[in-house]
This record gives C-alpha cells, sequence and structure tokens, in this order.
C-alpha cells in the first residue's frame, strides 16, 4: 500500500514538473518570437538601403548580411539565457575572477542599473544559483548568403578601361 502511495506521489510530481516545463517553454517560444520578430523589425528600420536585395552591389551585401548576423546573434544569446534560466529571475554577469583554493570563490561583476540587483544583495550568504550559457552552439548558420560579386566589365572584348563608349560607332576613332 505505500509504495503504490509512493508512485502515485512520484506521478504527480513527474506530472508537474512536465507542466512546468511545459509553462516554461511556452514563455521560452514567446519572448523568442517577439525577440526575433523585434530584431528583425529594427534592421528594417534602420536600414538605409533603398535598392532591393538583387541590385545591391557586393560591399552593400556583405555590409547587410554583417549586420543580420549581430542582431541575430543578439536575440540568440537572449533567447539561449531565458531557456537556462528556466523561467527563474536572472542576473547576467561577467566572471571576472575566480580563486581556488580549500573553497572555489567567484567575482562577478554587473550594472548598477540591473533590475536584479536588489535581490542580488538580499541574497548575500545564502545559496544561489549560477547558470553558464553558451550561445554558440546555437549561433551556426543553414548554410552561406548568397552574395554576387561586383561586376566588372560588362562590355566583352579586351578593352579594359571600361569606357562605354569604345565599342560605339561614335566612339570609335
Amino acid at each position: 500500500m505505500a509504495k503504490a502511495k509512493s508512485q502515485i506521489e512520484a506521478d504527480k510530481e513527474a506530472e508537474t514538473e512536465a507542466q512546468h516545463r511545459e509553462r516554461v517553454a511556452a514563455i521560452a517560444r514567446e519572448t523568442m518570437t517577439g525577440d526575433l520578430r523585434d530584431c528583425i523589425l529594427d534592421f528594417l528600420k534602420h536600414n538605409n538601403n533603398p535598392l532591393p536585395w538583387n541590385v545591391q552591389g557586393e560591399g552593400a551585401q556583405r555590409d547587410t548580411v554583417e549586420k543580420v548576423t549581430k542582431a541575430v546573434q543578439t536575440a540568440v544569446e537572449k533567447c539561449v539565457l531565458l531557456i537556462a534560466s528556466d523561467a527563474r529571475p536572472t542576473i547576467v554577469a561577467n566572471l571576472k575572477k575566480v580563486t581556488v583554493a580549500d573553497e572555489i570563490k567567484a567575482e562577478v561583476t554587473l550594472g548598477k542599473g540591473d533590475p536584479q540587483r536588489h535581490n542580488l544583495i538580499d541574497a548575500q550568504g545564502m545559496t544561489v544559483l549560477i547558470i553558464v550559457t553558451d550561445s554558440a552552439p546555437y549561433e551556426g548558420e543553414k548554410a552561406p548568403v548568397d552574395i554576387k560579386a561586383d561586376q566588372g566589365n560588362l562590355i566583352d572584348g579586351d578593352d579594359d578601361d571600361g569606357s562605354v563608349f569604345d565599342k560605339t560607332p561614335a566612339g570609335r576613332h
């Protein structure tokens, strides 16, 4: 009888944990969608190139790819942090120093404006959870972006000075 009761309690705990994970996953999906949407919209709002992609030169295309990649990397870092935190309040800090002796001591720095700073101050002497996040595994790319090289001489022939008129009747001497 006691064993059956333990199994029922274990099943309830497992169900509660599964429900919690689903709630966290729902929050993560909603937040990630919003972060990625905002990332793309922000880029579009500030993209000053009025030309369509296929008309842009190679340099402009590479510049656009670089800007989009940086914006998406930032969004992915936020998403990874959200998932790793498991919907707990988090503080993003830089690990400045680790000292290993009889115990391990870690020194972290964070901005004075962090919304969780007061909770950190109040937690001094208490147990805290440290999560090391690494977004690198999620930053790969599906395939390289197809960037068309700028065209050199648009006219067939050996003339490499680029003059369009050299091949026309008016351009011949």
